[in-house]
């Protein structure tokens, strides 16, 4: 049966105002000999079961205010939340290490434990339970299926400059400045504080470097297409749409209807692949950033009984 009841207390749970200050929303632990974050459940004698989260690729990585907020949304529900560190995905590096890491992970926490994940991240989820992580259920918050045409779509000027250049970073055409300069621009979009890492860089970049960076940033680079040929031959381990049929557990796929940076396609083709899927296209999401929903309430019941059927 659907857990509405969590669901609800969730999505009620995410509308509250996110802080950016999170210093002392959840507890400093560990899981499998690495950092992590411990939310505890709240409102229930006993905890709905445990959930981990897995944080996108953000260079804050468990502290994003972002990830705390929903992990502590997940807390309020009533769940035992675990959001542990991800070094590779802090520094867009997307090699298969991530899979591995989250199997540990999910081994450590338990075969009932929940996955949940945004954009790639999502997918790399999926990839591990294909590879034999043992889960109750995935969630895949705007994720990929088919990761050679998202990662080809990331490097036009369609999407925003963030993705692009997490992708650009895998490709081994940066000396060790530009890469810098680059990770520090990620930085600066990702916090959006007062204190701007990027221009330093920028400023000790050669006219030769400075004009790549640059080129990089707008999309405007014309190397750009021809990059593409250089992602290494790995990337196809992170593939899920080819191993879909490995994924016996129940997944949910929620996609906003306007993400510009992987198309709610991938999720839509993915649901067809797997063979206990629910997949919801929402209006209330863009990629990382939820819609105001006051006046969507066809809306909120879709979201809703995607997230029970992901909580049950």
């Amino acid at each position: 049966m659907p857990a509405w009841t969590p669901a609800l207390k969730f999505m009620l749970a995410m509308q509250r105002p996110m802080r950016e200050d999170v210093a002392g929303i959840g507890v400093e632990s560990e899981l499998a000999g690495t950092r992590a974050i411990r939310f505890a459940p709240r409102g229930v004698k006993r905890a709905r079961g445990k959930v981990l989260v897995v944080h996108g690729v953000t260079p804050r990585g468990l502290v994003d205010p972002r990830m705390v907020h929903l992990s502590d949304s997940l807390a309020a529900a009533g769940f035992e939340v675990f959001a542990p560190e991800f070094p590779g995905l802090q520094r867009a590096d997307l090699r298969p290490v991530t899979v591995a890491q989250i199997s540990t992970y999910a081994e450590a926490l338990g075969p009932e434990v929940r996955l949940l994940a945004p954009s790639f991240a999502g997918g790399l989820c999926l990839r591990a339970v294909a590879e034999g992580a043992t889960v109750r259920s995935v969630c895949s918050i705007g994720g990929y299926g088919h990761v050679r045409d998202s990662l080809a779509r990331l490097l036009t000027p369609a999407v925003d400059a963030y993705p692009r250049i997490a992708v650009c970073l895998n490709l081994g055409v940066f000396d060790d400045a530009e890469a810098e300069a680059l990770r520090a621009w990620l930085w600066d979009d990702s916090v959006r504080g007062p204190e701007r890492r990027y221009p330093p860089f920028r400023a000790g970049l050669s006219p030769e470097q400075g004009a790549r960076v640059d080129g990089v940033i707008a999309g405007t680079w014309p190397d750009l297409p021809d990059w593409f040929t250089k992602l290494p031959d790995d990337v196809d381990r992170l593939d899920v749409s080819s191993v879909a049929d490995r994924i016996r557990v129940p997944v949910v796929l929620i996609h906003g209807a306007g993400d510009r940076v992987i198309p709610p396609s991938e999720s839509v083709e993915l649901a067809r692949l797997l063979p206990d899927a629910t997949v919801c296209v929402t209006s209330l999401l863009t990629h990382g950033d939820a819609v105001p929903a006051w006046k969507k309430p066809a809306a909120i019941r879709s979201m809703g009984a995607a997230f029970a059927r992901f909580l049950g």
